[in-house]
């Protein structure tokens, strides 16, 4: 299925395509990342980028480390009290929101119903490739089809 750009939406193997994913479970994040590191338009607009991202869920105790180093993500369950440059926390409802409902994270942010802790001034630096970026990571997700 092709996105905004006219990229490819990729799928890790068929045989991942036909069994649905547990939406935020490591194997949906771990999905998905490999995918965005497949996908030719990912990596090079985040080559050159360093960060470490986590992102909560308040009421399901899962957490997800996502690391970005020279363009590509790698995924791991986060531990308790683990730093990171950048921090989301919302309940799993609203994740579902951005996921499945195509509802934009930054606005999500701007509302407080997804909580942001970390270095404004460094997002606003990466916040440009972040927002180019936003939909074609949240298609990637959809196109997964994962199980709410």
């Amino acid at each position: 299925m092709p996105t905004i750009d006219g990229s490819v939406l990729l799928r890790v193997s068929e045989g991942d395509a036909a069994r649905p994913l547990k939406f935020w479970s490591e194997e949906f994040f771990q999905s998905a990342s490999d995918a965005l590191n497949k996908s030719p338009v990912f990596s090079p607009i985040f080559k050159g980028m360093r960060t470490n991202i986590i992102a909560e869920s308040t009421d399901t105790a899962a957490s997800f480390t996502i690391q970005i180093k020279e363009g590509l993500i790698s995924v791991r369950s986060a531990t308790q009290g683990e730093p990171a440059d950048f921090r989301f926390t919302a309940p799993y409802s609203e994740w579902v929101a951005v996921v499945r409902d195509g509802v934009q994270l930054r606005g999500e942010v701007v509302k407080g119903k997804v909580k942001f802790r970390g270095s404004m001034p460094m997002m606003l630096l990466m916040l440009g490739k972040v927002s180019k970026m936003e939909e074609e990571i949240v298609a990637q997700m959809r196109s997964m089809n994962p199980e709410y």
